[in-house]
C-alpha cells in the first residue's frame, strides 16, 4: 500500500511592523507684538519772571586808554585797538594786548639783527664802504628826503628796512647822477699874455695894425674892429 504524500508545512513569513508615521508638527501661529506708545510729554509750565527792582552792573567796556601799555610797544596802535574792541573785559584786553606785543617784539628784534648784519656787509661794500662810507651817508641820506620825503625816511626806520643793499646802493647812484659836479680847473701861477685877449684879438692880432701873415710886419692900413 502506497504510502500518502505528506505534504509539509509552509512556514508563513512573519508579518512586517508597521511603518511609524511621523505625526505632522503642528504649525506655529505668529504673534503679533503691539508696537509701544510712547508716553505723551507734560508741558512744562516756566515759572513767572521775579520782578527786581534794581538792575545787575554790567561790566565797563575795555578801551585803549585802561590799558597799561607797555614802555616800548611794538604794536601798531590801529591793532591795539582791534585787540580791545574783541574783549569783553579789560583784563582780557591786557592779555591779547601783552600777547600781542611778545610777538611783535620778537619780530622786530630778528629784524633789528639782520639790519645790522647788512650794514657791516654796506661798510666792507668796496663802492660804497671803506672811506667811502662818510659820502655814502650823506647821499643817501639827501637823496631819501629829495625823492621820498621825511615821512618815508620814518617808515623805512620803523621796518628795519634802512640799511637794505639795493635801496641805498639805488638811492646813492641816483643822488650822484642829480648831483652836479664841481669843474675845477688848474689855474697857473702866471698868467699868459694870450690869455687876456679877447675873441677877435685871437684872430686879428691886439691891434688893428698886426699883420697875421707877417707879424714882424705891421698893416699899413689898419683894420677895423669887428662886431663881437
Amino acid at each position: 500500500m502506497a504510502e500518502p504524500n505528506i505534504v509539509a508545512p509552509v512556514a508563513l513569513a512573519p508579518e512586517a511592523t508597521p511603518a511609524v508615521v511621523q505625526a505632522t508638527a503642528t504649525p506655529t501661529v505668529p504673534v503679533v507684538t503691539q508696537q509701544a506708545v510712547p508716553p505723551v510729554a507734560t508741558p512744562v509750565v516756566s515759572a513767572p519772571k521775579t520782578e527786581q527792582l534794581l538792575e545787575i552792573p554790567s561790566s565797563p567796556k575795555p578801551t585803549v586808554e585802561a590799558l597799561k601799555l607797555i614802555k616800548d610797544s611794538n604794536v601798531p596802535q590801529e591793532r591795539i585797538a582791534s585787540l580791545v574792541s574783541k574783549a569783553k573785559t579789560v583784563e582780557e584786553a591786557q592779555s591779547l594786548y601783552e600777547f600781542a606785543n611778545d610777538i611783535y617784539a620778537s619780530g622786530a628784534k630778528a629784524m633789528e639783527t639782520q639790519n645790522q648784519t647788512r650794514l657791516a656787509e654796506l661798510k666792507g661794500d668796496p663802492e660804497l664802504g671803506g672811506q667811502k662810507w662818510a659820502e655814502t651817508l650823506a647821499l643817501y641820506n639827501s637823496g631819501m628826503k629829495r625823492m621820498f620825503g621825511e615821512q618815508a625816511i620814518k617808515d623805512v626806520i620803523a621796518a628795519k628796512l634802512d640799511a637794505l643793499p639795493w635801496l641805498v646802493r639805488g638811492i646813492v647812484r641816483a643822488e650822484r647822477a642829480a648831483t652836479a659836479q664841481p669843474i675845477i680847473t688848474a689855474k697857473s701861477e702866471t698868467v699868459k699874455a694870450e690869455d687876456t685877449l679877447k675873441p677877435h684879438e685871437r684872430i686879428y692880432g691886439p691891434d688893428s695894425t698886426y699883420n697875421p701873415l707877417n707879424p714882424a710886419k705891421p698893416l699899413e692900413k689898419p683894420r677895423s674892429t669887428p662886431r663881437f
